[in-house]
């Protein structure tokens, strides 16, 4: 079965499960599960978890109209994979800050940057030089470990499945540098689609610090 194909029933199934719980983004750690395109075409997933650090909620009144923005500030602990046919695969651990935008409307933008450890497995057979410098060795599981360094841009929507359960499918692009590759660095992109989701067992997220400012228009 493709990785498509394995990502899209994962997202199905997870829309059924939610839409059987009480519980919300409101009390839980949501979680994220995305496809994972490498410079946008090496096939891969990406499974993270936000946790909020800080939320400023704007309450803006004019007339009889209200509009609320609220702005939040998330640690992302991820943790991703992709193959690079006849090439390498790769499995990275990284922390990302993202600072999120959302609207009454469900609406929401992302900036965020972060860091994280990449490790890259040859694909094939990989020969080293023996001590004796005049015969080679096949190596199994040879590896290369690096630092990244990444910033990322997302959008995506709310979608209320019943009155206290909803998903969120989002779109992210990502751009980075894997540091001393080849004794040089490396630009890095990728594309996400995914949704972020909250179920039973998720853990709750505690407290944080709440900012609301409000400014009526109507009042002189």
């Amino acid at each position: 079965m493709s990785c498509k194909k394995i990502i899209f029933f994962t997202l199905l199934s997870l829309g059924q499960i939610v839409c059987a719980q009480e519980d919300t983004l409101r009390g839980k750690v949501p979680f994220s599960v995305s496809y994972y395109g490498n410079t946008l075409v090496h096939k891969g997933f990406k499974l993270s978890a936000d946790w909020i650090l800080l939320e400023i909620k704007k309450t803006k009144i004019k007339k009889k109209r209200q509009k609320v923005v609220r702005k939040r500030i998330y640690t992302s602990p991820n943790i991703y994979y992709y193959k690079h046919v006849k090439s390498h695969d790769a499995l990275q651990l990284g922390l990302d800050v993202l600072s999120r935008r959302s609207n009454n409307k469900g609406w929401f933008r992302e900036v965020g940057s972060g860091y994280g450890y990449l490790r890259i497995y040859n694909v094939g057979d990989t020969y080293t030089a023996n001590a004796d410098q005049n015969s080679v060795a096949n190596q199994k599981y040879a590896s290369r470990g690096y630092f990244t360094v990444n910033s990322s841009f997302a959008t995506g929507r709310k979608i209320q499945l019943q009155r206290s359960s909803y998903l969120t499918p989002f779109l992210r692009l990502n751009a980075g540098v894997i540091m001393n590759y080849n004794s040089s660095f490396l630009l890095n992109t990728s594309l996400e689609l995914g949704v972020r989701f909250a179920l039973e067992f998720n853990p709750k997220r505690g407290k944080y610090r709440k900012i609301e400012k409000i400014k009526d228009k109507n009042k002189k």
